[in-house]
């Protein structure tokens, strides 16, 4: 996926960023890695993977959305307003 900051409309970041947070956590790794895309020193991601059940997604999405406004995938942001932004019950967090 391509982080290009400031590609995806103002007014779907919180909705989308709130999806990402939401999703079921499959792996994390302790600590926190240097943000690739860090405008300073001191910027991290959290390592580790989720899930909505259809896609799964670096944590580090959820940060790159709601901060920088970077858009995932197309396809993956399609499937995300077809459900209204709503995560499947069971995923929150």
């Amino acid at each position: 996926m391509p982080l290009v900051p400031g590609s995806l409309p103002e007014e779907s970041r919180e909705p989308l960023a709130d999806y990402l947070a939401a999703g079921r956590v499959l792996v994390v790794a302790a600590g926190h890695a240097p943000d690739p895309l860090a405008e300073g020193p001191y910027e991290y991601v959290r390592p580790g993977r989720a899930t909505d059940g259809t896609w799964t997604w670096d944590l580090a999405w959820e940060q790159w959305v709601r901060r920088r406004g970077c858009a995932p995938p197309e396809e993956f942001v399609r499937h995300v307003e077809a459900r209204g932004f709503v995560p499947p019950p069971g995923t929150n967090g």
